[in-house]
């Protein structure tokens, strides 16, 4: 097959609600993987979850602040996706990056 490739594919795991300076982190994040010309990446907010203190966040209507959880996801080759974390790690503190071998085909 000479359209499979392999790649990593980066989940990075914070709070919706969590900050860069005035910028909310899952948005300075965002622009910082485009900056790197990774082809694409996808934020994923999901309706419940906690963290390393296990307190539970769930959607609930009568909240204005649920602080549920948010997950970006970029496939890209590894030398991009080092070089990412080697930028992110100088920036930003407590999220949690988890790292998988994937392989790639596009159709």
């Amino acid at each position: 097959m000479d359209n499979f490739f392999n790649s990593l594919k980066m989940s990075i795991y914070l709070s919706e609600e969590k900050k860069h300076g005035k910028v909310v982190l899952y948005k300075y994040i965002l622009e910082k993987i485009e900056k790197f010309g990774i082809e694409g990446v996808s934020v994923i907010k999901g309706m419940a979850g906690y963290g390393r203190n296990h307190h539970i966040h769930t959607i609930e209507v009568w909240r204005l602040s649920t602080n549920l959880p948010v997950i970006i996801e970029v496939v890209s080759d590894k030398d991009k996706i080092v070089s990412l974390i080697d930028e992110l790690k100088k920036e930003i503190k407590d999220i949690l990056i988890v790292l998988e071998p994937v392989h790639v085909i596009r159709l």
